[in-house]
């Protein structure tokens, strides 16, 4: 068996060792076979090749010698060897010929086949194949880059190239990025010249199949009566912790937007009604985690369907009101707050009452608030004014002493001083008043501190039977007191 080398595009050279003696070839037969194990057969088709005498006694003498691969080294030194006292020549890929005496030798260097080859006087000639390959072929690979970090399930081409100096004879690797599991992976690409030598490229790659982990960290309430809203949120990478992660924004069917925390959304008008704003992470392979924020918008507030209270003014030290408020489709979440003269008092959603109000000239006010879920507040105001009962005693008029007597007293019976009484001819209150000498310029006569006022008269405009059907005594209505009036008619 002769090993063939392909020591030029299409032409494959062997040396064969003739015994001493051959001067004839028979037949030979020729196998070609590529990496995959497929063989191609050849002959010279039982025709006979003479070859002269000449050819016996020429050898070669080649170190160091070749290694396992088949390959020399670089350079290798060939001797070649011809018979004693005869004269050949040598050449070196059919370069310039060097003539020899017996032997010579020549050094080989530079990759590639290689061919000595020993030229007879005759013209026979005897070659040695010297293949050297100190270079091995290179990969170039542009995709992907090493360490590359794809989504998992992405569909990622490869790029390589494979060169030598001699000739490419197999450059192989994938042409797609398997990213069907997560983790890391190595693609391997390699390189294979024409005799034998590879190299292998592995390029590492990771597929990220894990998505953001992402939260809102403030937000809105569910309901609100505010348009804008401020939003504030973060997301981290599991994966890759130290990477920032982007985000989109997108308010209800408007288009998403690159955005970052915070985000203040603005509903345009009409603001009212359910909203909902959308989050999505995205890491730097594109896994993507979306959230969403519903809440809703209410501008119209509560309204007061009815608000009844106390009559004004009244005597009573009690109140008790009732009202109504609506505010669809919130009405049973309306909070009430109630105040009297702006200190909170206890009311539920329907009324309030109120005891130990006591008698004033300065009006009471009670002040209702009903507030919604949004914020949306309605108050309403009931004012009143509480006053006392009074109490009017006439004494009866001696007719022998100039003077007219009566006593004011509140409801409890105490008597009420610094007050003005108002005193009339008649027993029915419609009379003429009576000019008493001590009187106010109003005509009233002040109560005492005991509650007494007395009105003094001439002793002529009593004896002129100008009271001879008795005097009224009366208090009009002077907060925080009610009116009240009596008669008394002549002792004697």
């Amino acid at each position: 068996h002769v090993e063939l080398l392909n020591t030029a595009p299409g032409e494959w050279t062997g040396t064969a060792q003739v015994a001493a003696g051959v001067t004839e070839i028979g037949q030979f037969f020729v196998a070609l076979c590529d990496g995959a194990g497929n063989c191609g057969h050849s002959s010279n088709k039982a025709r006979n090749y003479s070859a002269s005498a000449s050819t016996t006694g020429y050898s070669f003498a080649i170190a160091p010698a070749a290694g396992p691969d088949g390959l020399f080294a670089n350079p290798t030194t060939v001797q070649a060897i011809g018979p004693t006292g005869g004269s050949f020549s040598v050449t070196v890929n059919d370069g310039a010929p060097t003539t020899c005496i017996t032997t010579c030798t020549v050094i080989v260097t530079g990759d590639g086949p290689n061919v000595v080859k020993i030229t007879a006087p005759d013209g026979t000639t005897t070659v040695a194949a010297i293949p050297i390959d100190t270079h091995p072929p290179v990969v170039s690979v542009t995709s992907p880059t090493p360490n590359a970090r794809y989504k998992s399930g992405a569909l990622v081409s490869t790029s390589f190239t494979c060169s030598s100096a001699l000739t490419v004879t197999g450059c192989a690797g994938p042409s797609m990025l398997d990213t069907s599991t997560n983790g890391n992976h190595t693609a391997r690409f390699v390189a294979t010249d024409q005799f034998g030598l590879t190299t292998t490229v592995d390029v590492p790659y990771y597929v990220d199949g894990t998505p953001p982990t992402f939260a809102f960290n403030s937000a809105p309430p569910t309901i609100t009566n505010a348009a804008s809203a401020v939003f504030t949120f973060s997301a981290t990478d599991p994966d890759e912790p130290a990477y920032p992660v982007t985000f989109t924004c997108q308010l209800d069917s408007a288009p998403a937007v690159a955005c970052a925390s915070p985000y203040t959304a603005t509903v345009p008008a009409p603001i009212d009604g359910a909203h909902v704003f959308t989050v999505v992470a995205s890491d730097r392979v594109g896994n993507t985690t979306q959230q969403a924020w519903n809440w809703r918008i209410d501008t119209s507030g509560p309204v007061f369907q009815d608000f009844i209270g106390p009559a004004d003014p009244t005597n009573q030290t009690s109140a008790t009101f009732a009202y109504t408020v609506v505010d669809p489709p919130d009405t049973a979440a309306l909070a009430f707050s109630c105040k009297l003269d702006a200190v909170t008092v206890p009311c539920t959603s329907t009324g309030a009452s109120l005891t130990g109000l006591a008698p004033r000239v300065a009006p009471y006010a009670f002040v209702v608030t009903a507030t919604d879920p949004a914020g949306n507040a309605a108050t309403n105001t009931w004012n009143w004014h509480v006053y006392a009962n009074t109490t009017v005693t006439a004494q009866g008029l001696i007719r022998t002493l100039p003077v007219l007597k009566a006593k004011l007293t509140d409801g409890a019976g105490s008597p009420l001083a610094g007050q003005k009484l108002f005193f009339s001819r008649g027993r029915t209150g419609r009379g003429s008043a009576v000019p008493c000498l001590n009187a106010n310029p109003d005509g009233s006569v002040t109560t005492e501190a005991d509650g007494r006022a007395t009105c003094n008269v001439t002793l002529t405009e009593l004896l002129i039977d100008a009271f001879s059907g008795g005097f009224t005594a009366a208090f009009p209505t002077t907060p925080p007191y009610f009116a009240s009036s009596d008669s008394a008619g002549i002792l004697s």
